[in-house]
């Protein structure tokens, strides 16, 4: 997508969420791969590709200030939520943990301020 004019930015995040349903659709079996680092990375790397374009931004904005932006949560924080909620915990319990793990991760980042 260009990166100005084209598609609003909701129509944007419209579209990355078909793309996290289709990642997302069978973590809780592959969830325990993120503990590797190289599998993370690059996930990571990817779900980069789809926030700088709902957020339009440019390649040098860092990865949290993208997450924050765009108002879409880091992908390997996505994963762990989604295996919770295979594993029967709650949504809200999922959904409080996965914030919990969001606001730790923001306040120790060297990025994104």
């Amino acid at each position: 997508m260009p990166r100005l004019g084209g598609p609003r930015a909701s129509k944007r995040r419209v579209l990355a969420s078909v793309i996290h349903s289709e990642l997302l659709y069978s973590a809780p079996v592959w969830h325990v791969a993120m503990s590797k680092v190289t599998y993370k990375k690059k996930l990571t790397s990817f779900h980069g590709k789809v926030n700088l374009k709902v957020s339009s931004a440019y390649r040098t904005v860092s990865s949290d200030a993208l997450n924050a932006i765009s108002s879409i949560l880091s992908i390997h924080i996505l994963v762990e939520e989604q295996a919770d909620r295979y594993n029967k915990i709650p949504k809200d319990a999922a959904r409080a943990n996965l914030m919990h793990k969001w606001q730790e991760e923001w306040m120790q980042g060297k990025s994104g301020r």
